[in-house]
């Protein structure tokens, strides 16, 4: 695995898993020292500018790691060479996350929102108070992202000025690479240009010339306009398109296209046209189905979130972009909120397990925004998602079948943990947590996709009254209705407590601020909203009868 691609996981450690560890330098390659690249790499969104190293294939930062301020990485043909830009405002989550990382501590375990009481008796925001500051350093990124780095070490350390911006150069060594960082500190955000360089081509007769360019590099900083702070839920779709097309201008293999639709935001660096119009007829279809079994309005809302689809043109470098390996054929993330795919280098615009991935993906993005970024349990979630993934068309209508193309038919494999008696007892699996769920592998996937395919088959009418009860069409939409609440009323309480810091600190809060991260919901909140919601649906029928008729119809009832 690439340098680049460990660093970049490592950050988002938290999210993916556990940290990765130090990165080892690839052996030095007699590759010609380049210049300065001629094209200005400008970030609009952050402000600022940069002429980084020439010929570095620019990999943009997953949105969730932007939000951490990892705004890119620059891989050079020279697999020794990399640089790495990150951009810390006062807006978002840095460096609290970092932080717990750093002090060995998961995210996920810690009550971000745990709330304290003041000398005048209102709460303290703990989002202040946890760190003190939301802006990281950047040497303690730089430690959690080397565990052999030491930011007490300095080999260089030294201030100066560029183009009227006050900057520090330090160096640093860890794992085998040197680390040399050019820091500009601002009024609105911190941006530091971070060049990695492997010990052996450092100690190389082109070892100096590499440092000169680095130099250049990190010295042509300078501050540029930002976009305007705007509230992109107010856009039209064409605004938002536009906002789009202006915030990612810097990446220049990458573009950013509409659909017929406007549902969607298409961001590819793929060239294979036939693909992509493939990719986009699937989506609007598979949306227009999501709508039809979880319509806006029957739960009071309305669906007006515009749905990001990022498509890398190759299956490296959709690996590279999401830290993710081989056998992943697309993922979303709540924390990205984006839907990413490839293309690959061969035609599967046929190809029935791709269009399952699509699919799979596409619903839990889909109700990662009607449901306003609620949590639900794993068993809803990877459920639905694998029961959409086995979606058939005929004549434009849809259907779902039983079994799924390729690594998603769990209809077979559900059928013999019946047989087994391999299934969890309902009343352990529906209530299981996160990592519980995901602790049973394929198991958990197989029994959660076989109830979900009962629950939803049985409201359409083909479940026979044999297994049926006409109260079961309830469990889904009171789950979702109580789980809504919950999470909407954390996401105020989180929104009150920022508002209150923000006005301390004499400012607006930011768009960015605005939108409430689920992973700030603290395990003991998530809990409490989650138990409240089984009270609502499956709290209101008999689980052990339904538990028997739920296994009998999964070994005899399914056709």
């Amino acid at each position: 695995m690439r340098t680049s691609l460990l660093l970049f996981a490592l950050l988002a450690g938290w999210i993916l898993g556990p940290s990765l560890a130090t990165p080892k330098a690839a052996p030095a390659n007699s590759v010609a020292v380049q210049g300065l690249s001629k094209t200005l790499y400008k970030d609009q969104i952050n402000g600022f500018k940069f002429r980084p190293p020439n010929d570095c294939v620019v990999v943009p930062a997953r949105q969730d790691l932007a939000k951490l301020g990892l705004r890119c990485w620059m891989e050079h043909e020279e697999e020794e060479v990399y640089t790495i830009i990150y951009s810390f405002d006062d807006s978002a989550e840095y460096g609290r996350i970092l932080k717990a990382i750093a002090d060995g501590v998961d995210p996920e375990d810690i009550d971000w929102d745990e709330e304290e009481e003041d000398e005048e008796g209102d709460d303290k925001d703990s989002e202040e108070t946890f760190v003190g500051s939301s802006r990281p350093a950047i040497e303690d990124v730089l430690a959690v992202t080397f565990d052999t780095f030491n930011k007490s070490r300095t080999y260089e350390d030294k201030e100066f000025k560029a183009n009227g911006n006050e900057g520090r150069w330090r160096v640093w060594r860890a794992g085998g690479l040197r680390i040399e960082v050019f820091s500009y500190l601002g009024p609105d955000s911190d941006v530091h240009l971070v060049y990695l360089l492997g010990n052996q081509l450092d100690k190389s007769k082109d070892g100096k010339k590499w440092r000169k360019m680095f130099s250049k590099s990190g010295k042509s900083f300078d501050r540029i306009a930002t976009l305007a702070d705007v509230d992109t839920s107010k856009l039209s779709y064409n605004e938002l398109l536009k906002f789009h097309k202006d915030a990612d201008k810097q990446f220049k293999d990458w573009r950013v296209m509409g659909t017929p639709s406007e549902q969607f935001i298409v961001k590819t660096s793929s060239k294979r046209g036939a693909f992509i119009k493939n990719v986009i007829n699937h989506l609007e279809k598979s949306r227009k189905l999501f709508e039809e079994d979880f319509p806006p309005e029957a739960f009071g809302l309305e669906m007006t979130a515009i749905s990001v689809v990022r498509i890398c043109g190759t299956e490296e470098e959709f690996h590279s972009y999401g830290g993710t390996s081989r056998g992943v054929g697309g993922w979303f993330n709540p924390e990205s909120e984006e839907l990413v795919l490839y293309s690959g280098e061969r035609d599967k615009e046929d190809d029935a397990s791709t269009k399952a991935v699509m699919t799979h993906e596409a619903f839990h993005q889909y109700c990662h925004f009607l449901f306003k970024r609620s949590e639900a349990h794993r068993w809803f979630d990877e459920g639905h998602g694998d029961y959409y993934a086995a979606t058939g068309w005929f004549e434009g209508k849809a259907y779902v079948k039983p079994e799924a193309p390729g690594g998603y038919n769990r209809f077979p494999i559900a059928q013999k943990m019946v047989a087994r008696g391999e299934m969890i007892p309902l009343d352990q699996h529906l209530n299981f947590d996160h990592r519980s769920w995901i602790r049973h592998g394929i198991k958990s996937y197989c029994q959660s996709w076989s109830i979900v395919y009962m629950l939803r088959q049985g409201a359409l009418g083909k479940v026979s009254k044999q297994y049926w009860k006409k109260e079961y069409e309830d469990i889904i939409p009171n789950y979702m209705t109580t789980l809504l609440k919950g999470y909407a009323e954390e996401y105020e309480r989180i929104l009150k407590q920022r508002k209150k810091r923000a006005e301390r600190q004499g400012r607006e809060l930011t768009q960015r601020e605005k939108v409430v991260s689920r992973s700030l919901i603290s395990p003991s909140k998530r809990k409490k909203i989650w138990k409240a919601a089984m009270d609502a649906s499956w709290g209101k029928v008999d689980l052990e009868e339904f538990e028997g008729r739920w296994l009998d119809y999964v070994e005899h009832g399914i056709q």
